[in-house]
């Protein structure tokens, strides 16, 4: 597996990553539409691109694994309707054949907008926004665990969350995303 250099100098907390396309074009426009247009018959298609490059890439013991969206917080949740990263992790999952836990992790603190900051800033800004619930400890105990999101842009998010679910009990994490941003 390629990894880059970001991810050299300072290894995530993921074991592994895919992405289906680089963020930008097409790829970006897709992500949008899903994301903020509502247009949630994009969340099949995208999921089964995603369930593919997983697979492709190896991730997870995939049997036997557990699919974990990446959360969003109550307050995005609330006026977006909807979380877009678990429509399309419960593509992923049912592709897959795996089990599918949407409510493994919350976000329990808004890092807020982090589109101008450098990995450095996300890293700070994200630490201790996620946690694992209840059930989602029990869903996790003692499995990897897929997670999924739209996009990818520093893995500052992807980390974090990585980071978490192995505290709480994952054995471990790869990631799977539909894009991926352009280092």
């Amino acid at each position: 597996m390629q990894r880059c250099q970001s991810c050299l100098m300072h290894p995530p907390d993921f074991r592994r990553a895919a992405a289906v396309f680089e963020y930008g074009g097409l790829a970006r426009d897709l992500v949008l539409r899903l994301k903020y247009g509502r247009e949630f018959h994009l969340s099949r298609p995208l999921g089964l691109a995603m369930a593919a490059a997983a697979h492709g890439a190896r991730l997870g013991a995939m049997e036997g694994s557990v699919v974990v969206p990446v959360p969003l917080t109550p307050a995005r949740l609330y006026a977006r309707g909807y979380n877009q990263a678990a429509l399309l992790g419960k593509t992923v999952a049912r592709a897959a054949g795996l089990d599918f836990c949407p409510g493994a992790m919350m976000r329990v603190r808004d890092p807020g907008p982090q589109g101008h900051h450098t990995r450095r800033e996300r890293q700070e800004r994200v630490a201790g926004c996620f946690a694992v619930t209840g059930p989602g400890k029990q869903a996790i105990a003692g499995r990897e665990v897929l997670l999924c999101d739209d996009v990818m842009t520093t893995g500052a998010t992807t980390s974090e969350c990585a980071r978490v679910l192995l505290a709480a009990g994952a054995s471990a994490v790869d990631v799977v995303v539909f894009a991926r941003a352009r280092k």
